[in-house]
């Protein structure tokens, strides 16, 4: 019952209109993400940022505006998932459907009870760690985005056969509109990154896994009904709709969760006290994010494989002609890779995947440190 709420309180947070009105505050969130002005605003800030890249009079000032740009390229693959958002809300409303069924059907067992108190903790406990982590986010980029100058004006005056003091009156207001431009649409891409896509992207492969794992246990210590079937048709269909969705857009999120930080450890590394506060509240979101993203995969993973084995150790004997065919459907269906957390050209994201992440991540991190110490010697 419990786990069947929590999807509930997503569906709500998703405008499911068959739901109830969620909590202000996600709503607030998801409005944010989902307005065409933040979008359009997205859009702006890249192009900013790339000409204050080209425009920058030094290497340091060109990278502050390399890891903006990446940063707002990655919050606009968050915004685009909110406009195709009811493919997440067919897959809550399958994944409640299951949850109310693993109730109806194993309910009052003590496991199940258990394992979907402790799923749903973690999963509270995770969009309350990022709502957080987001505002220090927002303040670091805003911080950062004051100290650092822009520098186009400067650059076209030197192009545009005017006097440069006419030219500076000019063009002053216009490089004023782009900083109140960049000011508005960093929180909106923050909040797009951090509020909306990554929770609702941990919550809900770690709910399929969950119920996956269910599934699995009622295959193993009870008859293989039709029901039960069902059950896990409908999961299927949860995790393909949910990968309809995020796969064309993970790799804008992995811009951001794995890219972004080792830009922002070259600022850390090399800069030491001196780095600006972007670069350091993003440097360790390859631990804070990335890592996350594939621990859910991986979860994913190891739940449809382990229904083979589940069913195989079914009580095969006790029942029905039409039940062991449906257990060896079930054994067949473990093997489905469509179901799993994957990107468009990167492959499933398990633990393997950050595995060797994590390695390149620490080998980068080591040469920078002896380039330091090389500079210093």
């Amino acid at each position: 019952m419990e786990m069947e709420e929590y999807i509930q309180e997503w569906r709500q947070y998703l405008r499911d209109p068959t739901a109830p009105a969620g909590h202000r505050f996600r709503a607030f969130v998801l409005n944010v993400a989902a307005a065409r002005v933040s979008l359009i605003l997205a859009w702006t800030v890249n192009v900013i940022c790339a000409v204050n890249t080209l425009c920058a009079q030094s290497m340091r000032e060109a990278l502050v505006f390399v890891r903006i740009l990446v940063g707002t390229v990655s919050g606009v693959g968050a915004m685009l998932a909110t406009h195709r958002k009811y493919l997440l809300v067919d897959a809550c409303r399958r994944m409640e459907h299951v949850a109310a069924g693993i109730e109806r059907t194993a309910g009052r067992l003590p496991v199940i009870r258990e394992n979907a108190r402790k799923s749903v903790q973690r999963g509270r406990a995770e969009v309350n760690f990022f709502t957080v982590y987001g505002s220090c986010v927002i303040v670091g980029t805003m911080y950062t985005m004051f100290s650092e100058t822009e520098r186009w004006a400067e650059v076209a005056c030197r192009w545009l056969p005017v006097d440069p003091a006419q030219c500076a009156k000019m063009t002053g207001p216009a490089q004023r509109v782009t900083s109140v431009m960049m000011m508005c649409g960093a929180p909106a891409i923050v909040t797009s990154l951090l509020g909306f896509i990554l929770p609702v992207l941990l919550v809900i492969h770690r709910c399929l896994a969950h119920l996956q794992t269910q599934i699995n246990y009622l295959t193993e210590v009870g008859p293989c009904s039709v029901e039960l079937a069902r059950l896990h048709s409908d999961l299927l269909k949860a995790a393909i709709s949910v990968n309809r969705l995020l796969e064309p857009l993970v790799a804008f999120y992995l811009l951001g969760a794995f890219v972004l930080p080792l830009l922002s450890t070259v600022d850390v590394v090399l800069n030491g006290k001196d780095a600006d506060q972007y670069a350091l509240v993003i440097a360790p979101v390859v631990l804070i994010v990335f890592v996350p993203i594939c621990e859910a995969g991986d979860k994913m993973l190891a739940a449809h494989e382990a229904l083979a084995g589940c069913a195989y150790r079914g009580p095969w004997l006790d029942e029905q002609r039409f039940e062991v065919r449906l257990r060896l459907n079930l054994m067949l269906a473990s093997r489905m890779r469509g179901a799993l957390f994957r990107g468009r050209g990167i492959g499933v994201l398990d633990r393997g995947a950050c595995r060797a992440a994590i390695r390149g991540w620490f080998s980068f991190l080591q040469a920078l440190i002896n380039l330091r110490q090389g500079r210093h010697m």
